[in-house]
């Protein structure tokens, strides 16, 4: 049989890979924990006061971290959901690991290595934890949560002024221009910008004057919007720009997403529901 005889409809994968981030205490452990049948890779040791979240135990080590994700690769387990917590301190796990490669008490971090070697070994290690990741969720079928921290980073367009945005909060640029931020945004369905609601209020200053003042509302929102410059956020998957920030309002979105596409990847929205 030819290839052109075997071609047909594309098949989703049955677990989802996606990243939120924001800021601090938005809610994002939270989030993580609210999802049926997840586990924490427990990175910043920071859970004990998320209700609902299971763990596997706390490491501070990247060699522990890849045998945990091979033990989840290699043995029956129930859970569903890997939520990472978070990629940031992972990435900063992976250059402590590269620097103790090294065997050079001179070198105490990977900007330190010769020859600018640091970034691009974090680049191929990072590639190399991102395809454990893939493999979880493309044979587990496991769904695969990234956490990470934002930071405000600059922009220079080729043309036009310079400007600031928020991304997460992942570096390794190289000399090529290359970043792990690209890896793990080039990998995952779904980049969530997580963050709170805020209105901007107009007071009378006087002589006709108005001052513009933030208020918080409470509201919890994530953004999926890839048209804004103001932050990094999109989706494979059909969905709202803005969804209110918690796992059944996001689930909700997702099955409705894949509802408008299960003709061209052949997904029934009941099994988003069970594996989800």
């Amino acid at each position: 049989m030819s290839y052109l005889e075997k071609a047909g409809p594309a098949q989703a994968k049955k677990g989802i890979m996606m990243m939120i981030y924001g800021p601090a205490k938005v809610g994002k452990s939270t989030f993580g924990a609210q999802i049926k049948d997840h586990i924490f890779l427990n990175l910043e040791d920071g859970l004990s006061y998320v209700p609902g979240a299971n763990t596997l135990p706390f490491t501070a080590d990247y060699t522990e971290v890849k045998a945990m994700l091979h033990e989840l690769a290699t043995t029956e387990h129930p859970y569903k959901t890997l939520v990472v917590d978070s990629a940031d301190v992972l990435e900063n796990l992976i250059k402590k690991w590269i620097v103790a490669q090294q065997n050079n008490t001179q070198i105490k971090d990977i900007a330190d290595i010769p020859f600018g070697r640091g970034y691009p070994l974090l680049m191929t290690e990072t590639r190399k934890v991102m395809n454990m990741f893939q493999w979880l969720a493309a044979n587990k079928r496991m769904n695969i949560v990234f956490i990470c921290h934002e930071e405000v980073k600059r922009m220079q367009p080729p043309t036009g002024a310079e400007y600031t945005y928020i991304a997460p909060s992942l570096y390794g640029k190289t000399t090529q221009g290359d970043n792990t931020l690209k890896i793990y945004v080039d990998s995952v369905d779904v980049v969530g910008y997580c963050t709170f609601k805020t209105i901007v209020k107009q007071s009378d200053t006087g002589f006709g004057g108005s001052r513009g003042m933030a208020v918080g509302t409470g509201e919890r929102i994530m953004y999926v919007d890839a048209s804004n410059p103001a932050f990094i956020s999109g989706s494979r998957i059909p969905l709202p720009k803005q969804i209110e920030f918690s796992w059944s309002s996001f689930l909700q979105a997702l099955k409705a997403g894949h509802a408008e596409q299960q003709e061209v990847a052949q997904v029934k929205p009941e099994t988003i529901e069970e594996n989800q």
